[in-house]
């Protein structure tokens, strides 16, 4: 009887990681107030900001108003839920260095890792993917017409279909990528997306 050989283990992500697992990135994001503290802490300069500062600009992007008309009453809502909750929730997860007794937040490398799991969709839209798989489609369809000399595709030139789908797809290129820097965190404005608080 032969010797066995030992088969290598399958690598373990758990031990492989250095990042929050996507399921920490999903419960995280999953929430606004922590997205708008992110938000809020990528365009800083330096990624540095205190509990006061961050309450204030979440009230005030949630009551829709200017940071100098923000009221005590709504920065106060807004602190004693980051405090208790969203703070302590962000630095589990090692997006955020949290110091309580200073307040100081500062984020940390595995946040600028989140873009990828960054994709919002409002509601009764279609995603990208499903846009690009039905643009496919129609090319498809055209390509098929073309090919079976159907009227008015049967005129048309190989070389003047393929710049046409060359257009196309660079122009909507073009719109993925503008609409992916305004929802991207730590974009200019008020962060995107819906969610709870």
């Amino acid at each position: 009887m032969g010797s066995k050989q030992a088969i290598a283990p399958l690598p373990d992500e758990s031990t492989d990681r250095t990042g929050p697992s996507k399921e920490e990135v999903f419960e995280v994001l999953s929430n606004r107030r922590r997205r708008q503290t992110l938000h809020y802490l990528l365009q800083k300069e330096d990624e540095t900001a205190t509990k006061r500062e961050i309450s204030r600009q979440l009230a005030a992007w949630e009551n829709d108003e200017p940071v100098d008309m923000v009221s005590s009453s709504e920065r106060k809502r807004v602190y004693i839920a980051l405090h208790q909750t969203h703070l302590p929730k962000l630095d589990d997860a090692g997006l955020i260095d949290y110091e309580p007794a200073q307040g100081i937040i500062t984020l940390t490398d595995a946040c600028h890792e989140l873009d990828v799991y960054f994709d919002v969709v409002p509601e009764n839209e279609l995603s990208w993917s499903q846009f690009y798989v039905g643009l496919g489609g129609v090319f498809l369809a055209i390509t098929a017409l073309a090919g079976l000399g159907i009227v008015p595709f049967a005129g048309v030139p190989a070389i003047a279909l393929a710049g046409l789908f060359a257009v196309v797809m660079t122009l909507t290129g073009a719109l993925h990528y503008l609409r992916d820097q305004k929802n991207r965190l730590g974009g200019a404005g008020a962060p995107p997306g819906p969610g709870e608080k």
